[in-house]
C-alpha cells in the first residue's frame, strides 16, 4: 500500500514510472 503513495508522489508531474514490481523479488527502482 505505501508504494501507491510514493508512485503517485514521483509520477505527479508526468514522470515516467521509475518503480517497478518485480514477481518474486519485490520492487526495483529504475532510471528513466
Amino acid at each position: 500500500v505505501y508504494i501507491r503513495y510514493l508512485r503517485t508522489k514521483l509520477e505527479a508531474g508526468g514522470e515516467p514510472r521509475l518503480i517497478h514490481t518485480k514477481r518474486g523479488a519485490g520492487y526495483i527502482l529504475r532510471q528513466p
